[in-house]
């Protein structure tokens, strides 16, 4: 009986760790194409929705290929496997100093937890001088984010 009680306690501990949301968004603040990203994923058992919309600053039909609307689901498997990679997120220690802010340049947000707790990643051009800001691992976890709504991950975050 005791082995049952701490078998299901862990059970719970664990499911509980996992998210019950994951959002990305990405914003541009110069470039045409691509320049607002949004992915957003919720859902709860078996069942995860993803949506995700694209948006280019300019609404001329030279960039309507950047303007996109994507509706699907994503198995309990790759949400969870996305859920523990963020659960294991290192902070980013080295996001301090005026080298971390800018007018021009890219704002990545990442977002993540269940309705009555999250954690929020803001970050200013995370792909500038990654290795002192530490913030590969954060920007990994966008691309697969990205992969996983079906945008072309060089296209979305070229310079």
């Amino acid at each position: 009986m005791k082995k049952i009680i701490i078998l299901a306690l862990t059970l719970f501990i664990a499911n509980s760790a996992f998210a019950e949301f994951i959002e990305f968004e990405y914003k541009h603040s110069l470039r045409i194409p691509y320049n607002r990203v949004s992915v957003k994923i919720s859902g709860e058992y078996k069942k995860y929705e993803l949506v995700a919309s694209t948006e280019p600053s300019d609404s001329s039909e030279k960039w309507y290929y950047s303007r996109k609307r994507i509706r699907k689901f994503i198995s309990k498997e790759e949400f969870d496997a996305l859920a523990k990679l963020l659960n294991n997120l290192k902070i980013p220690l080295q996001l301090d100093g005026e080298e971390n802010f800018g007018a021009d340049g890219t704002t990545w947000i990442l977002r993540w937890g269940d309705f009555q707790n999250s954690v929020e990643f803001k970050i200013w051009s995370p792909d500038i001088d990654m290795q002192a800001r530490n913030t590969t691992g954060f920007i990994r976890i966008c691309e697969m984010i990205i992969k996983l709504a079906d945008l072309p991950v060089q296209d979305v975050l070229q310079d």
